[in-house]
């Protein structure tokens, strides 16, 4: 267990690196430092994160130690779309890490094409079927899911940086993302049409989780030999 800020190092190419020495993690755009937090559990800072996507206007994202129970902020150039991870030269002492990712409700994530979509079906087909409410559901259920970017980004770090456990973390609960061997732009391309096959699939008779979870199931059921997603719902991690 990591006690002071001498027994941490941490070398980011952009900011200084600040130890906050109690309390929850933070959404944080000043790219000129970076927190890190080692007062949390595992289980604690997801709890955290869930809070923060439920409120905030900006993605960000963090590396946790396990060895250390230690969460460093290292996002970067976060906006309402997307967000940076900074490149670590050196994370937290210790290689055993996992990479969040915040997916906020008030994000923009869908991409372009998927926003083309929901505008050329609203009026004509959602609306003839599903409430305002459920629409939008719909919409946000996205945010329980991986970008394509984002499945990018992880490949990155399994590559450049030996991370292989990533996490979404959802106003709804946690997205475990397994990322399996391929080239990421055909595993990309692939994604992008599973996403899309399933993206109107809503059941107005079952609650949102389920719902969640049935869309989880149809696209690792297209993405079985390259992706493995797994949600966890916020009272499950209580």
């Amino acid at each position: 267990m990591l006690n002071s800020s001498q027994d941490i190092n941490v070398q980011s190419q952009v900011g200084k690196t600040v130890i906050l020495p109690r309390g929850d993690l933070i959404v944080n755009i000043d790219d000129q430092i970076n927190y890190v937090n080692c007062s949390l559990t595992q289980e604690e800072g997801e709890l955290n994160m869930i809070k923060l996507a439920q409120t905030s206007r900006y993605e960000e994202a963090y590396l946790f130690d396990k060895t250390n129970s230690c969460f460093s902020e290292i996002g970067y150039n976060c906006t309402n779309r997307s967000c940076q991870g900074n490149n670590f030269t050196s994370a937290i002492n210790g290689i055993n890490l996992i990479s969040y990712h915040l997916h906020p409700k008030y994000c923009k994530l869908l991409d372009n094409s998927l926003t083309a979509m929901f505008e050329k079906w609203m009026d004509t087909v959602l609306k003839q079927f599903l409430t305002e409410k459920d629409i939008l559901n719909l919409k946000e259920r996205m945010l329980t899911l991986p970008s394509k970017n984002d499945l990018t980004y992880f490949r990155n770090l399994q590559e450049q940086e030996n991370i292989q456990e990533f996490r979404i973390a959802n106003p709804f609960g946690i997205t475990n993302v397994v990322l399996k061997e391929g080239n990421i732009e055909g595993i990309v391309k692939l994604y992008d049409k599973a996403i899309s096959d399933y993206v109107f699939s809503y059941d107005s008779n079952i609650n949102l989780e389920q719902n969640i979870q049935n869309y989880i199931d149809n696209v690792n059921e297209s993405m079985m030999d390259y992706l493995d997603i797994t949600f966890i719902s916020e009272k499950n991690i209580r």
